[in-house]
């Protein structure tokens, strides 16, 4: 088996690294057998398998990830395999769907973390954490014009601290595409909107909390990609916010 995919070294500093081993080796696995061709769909019956998609039964699964410990076979289980989709899904990783001829699994983001020119901006995002300048961005003034929008509510709104100006300029230079940085971020907002836990406080919702760390922030551009085209669904009213937070 020949190629390649690339992997960024931060995922050491992510909780799938640290969690149950399997569940790593599950996520490199789906990688690994993706359709790395942007410019090629293959079609298997009625199922289509486009750019970072990859088509399997569960039964192949635990075939083809089967290893020897302890002078033993094991294999995954059906239970496990659901499980760990589960689980991938819930981190934003991926969405799947079952069809005749097994789970097509979708890739969040696969082109974005496939390009090279992806990890060439994150090493010029390293430079300006370096110098202190993130906070500068300029467009974090747009993200937080958005941000109160879609979160501000009618009462006191908060206000746009050192802190807050960071922690979105972070957001920013990791996550946010220049060119279209206003909509993925609406879309980040929305999926923040749709989850019935972080709609309960007020503290959850502010940037602080949300992005606090390189992790969230992916895990909310990943949620983001998925809902900004889909219709709000949660039913909390903003309007109860009132206290500067």
């Amino acid at each position: 088996m020949t190629g390649f995919i690339l992997l960024s070294r931060s995922i050491q500093d992510k909780s799938i690294w640290s969690d149950d081993p399997s569940l790593l080796k599950f996520w490199l696995y789906i990688l690994l057998k993706a359709n790395y061709n942007a410019d090629k769909v293959y079609e298997l019956g009625s199922v289509k398998i486009r750019h970072g998609e990859v088509l399997k039964s569960y039964r192949k699964i635990a075939d083809e990830n089967e290893y020897v410990s302890n002078n033993r076979v094991v294999r995954w289980s059906t239970s496990r395999i659901a499980r760990m989709l589960s689980l991938l899904e819930k981190s934003g990783r991926i969405t799947y769907t079952k069809t005749e001829l097994g789970t097509l699994i979708h890739i969040n983001n696969f082109a974005k973390y496939q390009a090279f020119d992806s990890y060439k901006a994150r090493l010029g995002t390293a430079k300006k954490q370096q110098q202190h300048n993130i906070k500068e961005v300029k467009e974090v003034k747009e993200l937080w014009k958005i941000f109160l929008e879609e979160l501000g509510g009618t009462g006191k709104q908060p206000s746009l601290t050192a802190k807050r100006k960071q922690i979105l300029g972070l957001l920013f230079t990791e996550q946010l595409d220049p060119t279209n940085y206003e909509e993925e971020f609406r879309g980040i907002l929305k999926a923040v909107k749709g989850s019935e836990h972080h709609m309960k406080e007020r503290a959850w919702q502010m940037p602080e909390s949300l992005f606090r760390n390189e992790e969230r922030r992916e895990r909310w551009s990943l949620k983001g990609s998925e809902k900004k085209h889909q219709p709000q669904t949660h039913s909390v009213s903003r309007n109860q916010w009132s206290v500067e937070v």
